[in-house]
């Protein structure tokens, strides 16, 4: 699916876009009211079910779509990484998603695993 140079006269693209764009913005509403609780859920302070939370609100917007938390890279705080693994073409979609990210304290997001 044409993400960049997605066809207006095509259905089943702008179909895709626009289920991209709403899933993207109920992500981000998900996570910035979140954020806390996950941040809670790593240091045992709090129940939440991190697992079950990503998957309700971030594998609609694509199912290709990996990830995983680590510690924030430069300062206090977390990171979630997010990769396309080997579906390029998605590539130009998670750049999307990346750059509606709120600035939300605390937290890092990054669209590539970090060199360990």
């Amino acid at each position: 699916m044409r993400w960049i140079l997605a066809d207006p006269q095509n259905a089943a693209e702008q179909q895709f876009k626009q289920h991209v764009l709403a899933a993207t913005e109920r992500w981000w509403q998900a996570f910035q009211a979140n954020a806390a609780n996950i941040d809670q859920g790593f240091r045992g302070n709090f129940r939440f079910d991190i697992a079950k939370f990503m998957e309700d609100y971030w594998q609609p917007i694509h199912p290709g779509l990996m990830w995983e938390f680590g510690a924030a890279r430069t300062g206090t705080g977390h990171r979630l990484c997010v990769t396309p693994e080997a579906a390029h073409w998605l590539r130009p979609v998670l750049q999307y998603i990346l750059s509606r990210a709120p600035k939300i304290p605390g937290w890092e997001f990054y669209g590539y695993r970090l060199p360990e």
